[in-house]
């Protein structure tokens, strides 16, 4: 539901507002004289347009016929070497958008991981558009009805059964609400949402079952994958977790300058329904079509409605790091499908179904590691960087830090160059290379991170174009300054002293953890030495969960022939199997015979050796190794 017309959040309106009519600004509304001009309309793209479910029986051959064909294209590549990750990251994408539901949200977890798929594959898949047929009005009544257990018409003075934007888990209609006269955009979900979605969840298990047993592909840790589709899909099923997320965002960036949040209106709002304010503005998306296509009535849009490009980008930006490093949540989907344009440089986020959290941990690893990055003291910033994964590969780590600090340092030159393009120097783009060093090191990143991450790369797009020249080192410096200033403000109320500065101290890191940077040389030598200390200690471990888990696949041998050797002397394999006239059958006869007690004795003997083999691997085996599951 990502193009859904939704904002509000700041009372009050700039000094700087024009007038427009005669409309009066209401308390806890965005002010009208805020609402710009229309820009000039233009014809949505061909590839946004949603296409038709194809008919099928079953679902599940539904999706087989789709998948199934990608596999075998993907084996077939992989064998002959001539995979090309932006195709398979195109076509990936084509069949997840035709399956639409679980695997729309399936393939936006993918995209996160470029520490584990190739970058252009993940930039493909980046792109997905969640675009359904709406289903008919009469039922979104009826489900507006059934979950807030009244007639619609007591709710609404007016409900139009036009859907305006559609998707997999619902649709949203225009209406307005009896009490007080408002305007409102209504979100309802799906009749058969709930159960579909459920049934598309157990197909995805089922898919990834199979590939949490592949040796070589433990460190995608697929049960967190699995965690990770299974919380987005339960909170997108519920709407009061939206709900409580625009509560949230609209008391935050109540402070934020010029940013503007839709108001909710829980009292009509229920698991199915949620009903929002209805605010009017250029969608992003649309700006940055007619900075393309019609530049002149652009120019001409922007002087008569206040709109310094400049200024709105630095604004978003701004507000971002805000929201993660200050309050500690933040808008996750900030493409321009999200973003609403208003009057005097305001802007309005809207569609906040996808709204993280950063836990302490992370606050203090990527607070400092962005601090460093606009210090330019990049040695550092790449400790903070690392402190972020979730665990260390078993490879030699200082050979990885100085291919890593290159990248950096490389970057580094970028931001210096004017002429450069944005892309080139971006914060995103270094991320995006670092992530070709993660990809070959195998480094797992912490998913929090990931969705970091991800929210950069949508605002990236629209950066591009707002800010082309911004540079990002001196614009986190600037950022870091006001931040301070702001807590030092916070600071100067008692009832907030204690809050403030506990705060402060978090976003900068528990002291002792930085006191090695005090210490100059000798602190930076015993950094050095304990993470070389580790990376060896690492790689004695892997090397003996090496051997273990081969002998555990011996054993599992052993026990499926002690099994077949029991059957074919007590007669009990059908005549009709293959092996029963090769070669296998002769190799039978080479086993002793033994009694049926002595046969249980054996495979019980085998099946005790393969507990304590497990047990083995377990101890050298990390605690987040250990969740990634039990395959050999």
């Amino acid at each position: 539901m990502a193009a859904i017309r939704d904002p509000a959040s700041r009372a009050g309106v700039s000094r700087g507002a024009r007038p427009r009519g005669t409309a009066r600004a209401r308390k806890g509304f965005l002010d009208p004289r805020l609402v710009p001009t229309p820009l000039v309309a233009r014809a949505r793209e061909a590839g946004m347009q949603p296409k038709p479910p194809r008919v099928v029986r079953s679902r599940g051959r539904q999706v087989l016929a789709a998948i199934g064909p990608l596999l075998l294209h993907l084996a077939w590549g992989r064998l002959r070497g001539t995979l090309d990750a932006a195709q398979v990251g195109l076509r990936t994408r084509e069949i997840l958008e035709e399956l639409g539901g679980v695997w729309v949200k399936l393939g936006q977890l993918l995209a996160l991981r470029k520490d584990l798929f190739p970058i252009a594959f993940c930039a493909a898949l980046s792109r997905l558009h969640d675009n359904c047929v709406p289903f008919p009005g009469a039922e979104a009544r009826r489900v507006v009805e059934e979950d807030l257990g009244r007639p619609i018409e007591a709710v609404f003075s007016e409900f139009s059964e036009e859907a305006i934007a559609a998707a997999s888990i619902g649709q949203c209609h225009l209406a307005r609400l009896r009490e007080g006269d408002v305007r409102v955009a209504v979100k309802v979900q799906r009749p058969d949402a709930a159960p579909s979605f459920q049934r598309d969840m157990a197909l995805v298990r089922r898919l990834l079952w199979p590939f949490q047993w592949v040796r070589g592909w433990s460190h995608f840790r697929w049960n967190d994958f699995l965690w990770e589709l299974e919380n987005i899909v339960q909170e997108e099923l519920d709407y009061r977790f939206e709900l409580n997320s625009i509560r949230i965002l609209r008391k935050n960036l109540r402070r934020h300058k010029r940013v503007y949040v839709p108001r909710a209106f829980p009292r009509w709002s229920a698991r199915r329904v949620l009903v929002l304010e209805y605010v009017e503005g250029v969608f992003m998306s649309d700006y940055l079509a007619a900075a393309r296509e019609e530049p002149d009535s652009l120019r001409s849009w922007q002087i008569e409605n206040g709109v310094s490009p400049g200024k709105v980008g630095r604004r978003l930006y701004r507000s971002f790091l805000r929201q993660m490093l200050e309050d500690q949540v933040f808008h996750g989907d900030l493409h321009p499908g999200n973003v609403l344009l208003l009057r005097d440089n305001w802007v309005c986020l809207i569609d906040f179904g996808t709204v993280s959290r950063i836990d302490n941990r992370l606050l203090r690893n990527l607070g400092l590691c962005m601090a460093y990055i606009g210090m330019r003291n990049y040695s550092r910033a790449l400790d903070k960087f690392l402190d972020l994964a979730d665990a260390l590969p078993p490879v030699d780590l200082e050979e990885m830090k100085l291919e890593m600090l290159s990248v950096f340092q490389a970057w580094d030159q970028r931001t210096r160059i004017p002429e450069i393009p944005y892309a080139k120097k971006s914060l995103v783009s270094l991320w995006q290379e670092l992530g070709n060093t993660i990809l070959r090191y195998r480094l797992v990143m912490d998913w929090s991170f990931l969705r970091v991450d991800r929210a950069s790369v949508t605002l990236d797009v629209s950066l591009q174009e707002l800010i082309p020249d911004l540079d990002f080192p001196r614009e986190l410096k600037r950022y870091y300054a006001r931040a301070i200033r702001r807590h030092v403000r916070r600071a100067r109320k008692p009832s907030a002293r204690r809050t403030v500065w506990t705060e402060w101290l978090t976003l900068l890191g528990a002291l002792p953890q930085e006191a090695p940077v005090l210490l100059g040389d000798v602190g930076t030598l015993i950094h050095r030495q304990s993470r070389n200390f580790k990376a060896t200690t690492t790689k004695v471990a892997y090397l003996w969960e090496v051997f273990l888990v081969q002998c555990r696949w011996l054993l599992r041998g052993v026990m499926l022939l002690t099994t077949a050797g029991w059957l074919w002397q007590r007669d009990a394999f059908p005549e009709s199997l293959v092996f029963r006239e090769g070669h296998f059958d002769d190799f039978l006869m080479l086993l002793p015979a033994l009694t049926d007690l002595e046969w249980l004795l054996a495979l019980a003997s085998v099946f005790w050796l393969h507990r304590i083999v497990g047990k083995l691997i377990a101890r050298f085996r990390s605690p987040e190794q250990r969740l990634v599951g039990r395959g050999g």
